[in-house]
């Protein structure tokens, strides 16, 4: 069994297959509908790669034999734990990179829950992303220009839909973009021109629960 979860500008696809005659699922690249095992970090463990670029660099993550899932890049020089090199201190994700190999994610970088996370070989691992003072949150998408998506948690109160953005001196302004009131909301991607969609409940009064697909505006 397989699963497609990206596909860049050249048409390659990246995603996990399970192994044939084991448990165990791998991170796989499709180039020119032909797969290629990505492979793992270590013998008998999973690996999945949620995002490629147009570089052709995964990311994703990798299950260690220990337990712990860690972010993890897939390259053509090969596999890099992310979670170790940001300095997790617990389970991570690599959800998204750009073209310019900013990665961005979820991770605890002190203790408690995890947050949203940045990454580059040049600038290293930051926690970013995540409005200040809530508990925790991901950045699920970024494109080039450095913006990323995602949403944050108060514990206990529904997520709310969150977008950062560099601030030209190292650091990122992050805003809430969800609607206002206990509706929960969550933006899954962003264009370069800085389109962003996702979902929300509880728009228009709606007292259902259902879900419903949104572009979010600029006010909010």
């Amino acid at each position: 069994s397989g699963f497609a979860h990206d596909i860049n500008d050249a048409g390659q696809i990246v995603g996990e297959s399970q192994i044939a005659g084991d448990t165990y699922t791998h991170a796989t690249i499709w180039n020119n509908h032909l797969p290629t095992d990505l492979g793992t970090l270590g013998a008998g463990e999973n690996s999945v790669a949620w995002a490629i670029n147009n570089q052709g660099v995964a990311v994703g993550t990798n299950d260690l034999a220990s337990g712990l899932r860690t972010a993890t890049r897939f390259d053509q020089t090969g596999i890099t734990d992310i979670g170790l090199a940001i300095g997790a201190t617990g389970p991570s994700v690599a959800w998204d990179i750009n073209d310019h190999g900013v990665i961005v994610g979820q991770a605890p970088l002190s203790p408690g829950f995890a947050k949203g996370f940045y990454y580059s070989n040049t600038d290293g691992g930051l926690s970013a992303g995540t409005p200040r003072f809530f508990n925790g949150g991901a950045n699920l998408s970024v494109n080039n220009a450095g913006e990323s998506v995602g949403h944050a948690f108060f514990f206990g109160d529904p997520s709310v839909a969150t977008h950062a953005s560099p601030d030209g001196s190292g650091g990122y302004d992050v805003a809430e973009i969800g609607p206002s009131g206990l509706n929960f909301s969550m933006a899954t991607a962003i264009t370069d021109s800085g389109i962003i969609v996702g979902h929300a409940s509880g728009l228009d009064g709606d007292t259902s629960g259902n879900w419903q697909a949104v572009i979010y505006e600029p006010d909010g």
